[in-house]
């Protein structure tokens, strides 16, 4: 065999084994590219949501704390209770939360009774305009059509510009209004919490049209929008505000409210603390918690998940 012959042979082999080797840095540049692509989205995603939850109520998390749990008969409750609002307080206070005494819940909807600064931001009418026995709230989607008398109010697929004329009329109807409940409580809505109208999560599905993004989809299903309880605001009339008949309860459970002032203390706490959140539940829990104002430690716990 001649030299040139080796030559001949080396070079085709090494033709050969250049194109194996492309077609493999191609596929795993593209691999690459896709994950980094899908990283950057879920990222900037995250950021946006913080962003948009924090604007008006800053860095802090407002919580309630309880020992007892809304995914268990009573009869279970009583058995299962086993821990105190004194060993409540202490985990909290553990990870950085402040106590918020003095605070309580009125109605047969437990609604929290936060003080006027805390909610500044998100008063859009001033709550001294409220008749002396009604109660100041920030509404939620549910709770706005429940005193519309819409709380099965349905919304089925829309373009964008449709839902938000859908929500734009939901403002119109709730916003500065006041309203009785057949259990005679009064409520005169001074504001709307931030959160979503009629969706739950990311997915486009509620919005999309002869779009297809099943496979986006599939994703964004699993990332909760946060969704959030009315709350009512301290206005300095709390003695004339008219409740409504209450339903006595057959279990007694603590309550405890607290605040973290930043989003680092609130999310040590979910990780390590003793609290059961809603859309987060880790091992080793003794009691329950629920954000009531602020972004959820549970959403950026989630984002971070499926990055």
């Amino acid at each position: 065999m001649y030299f040139t012959d080796v030559l001949k042979l080396s070079f085709r082999k090494f033709i050969r084994q250049f194109r194996r080797s492309y077609k493999l840095v191609v596929a795993m540049s593209i691999l690459f590219c896709l994950i980094f692509t899908i990283n950057l989205f879920f990222t900037g995603l995250r950021n946006s949501h913080i962003k948009f939850s924090q604007a008006k109520v800053g860095d802090q998390v407002i919580i309630s704390a309880n020992n007892l749990s809304p995914y268990i008969s009573l009869k279970e409750t009583k058995k299962t209770k086993e821990i105190s609002s004194a060993e409540m307080i202490q985990d909290i206070e553990k990870f950085g939360g402040k106590i918020l005494k003095n605070t309580r819940s009125v109605t047969i909807y437990n609604i929290s009774v936060l003080s006027k600064s805390s909610v500044q931001n998100l008063i859009e009418v001033d709550p001294s305009n409220a008749p002396k026995d009604a109660i100041p709230i920030l509404t939620t989607t549910s709770f706005g059509e429940l005193l519309l008398g819409q709380d099965n109010n349905k919304i089925n697929k829309l373009t964008a510009v449709e839902y938000l004329s859908k929500y734009q009329d939901y403002r119109d109807k709730v916003l500065g209004k006041a309203f009785e409940t057949e259990n005679g409580a009064k409520f005169f809505v001074v504001g709307l919490l931030p959160g979503s109208y009629h969706l739950s999560n990311y997915s486009f599905y509620t919005l999309e049209r002869n779009v297809d993004t099943a496979l986006l989809n599939q994703l964004l299903d699993n990332i909760p929008l946060q969704g959030f309880e009315p709350i009512a605001v301290d206005n300095g009339n709390q003695d004339s505000w008219q409740t409504g008949q209450n339903v006595k309860q057959n279990v007694k459970y603590e309550m405890v409210y607290a605040v973290f002032d930043n989003q680092k203390d609130a999310r040590h706490y979910l990780e390590q603390g003793k609290a059961s959140f809603r859309m987060v539940t880790l091992d080793d829990r003794s009691y329950n918690a629920n954000v009531i104002l602020g972004l959820s430690p549970e959403i950026t716990f989630i984002f971070n998940f499926f990055q």
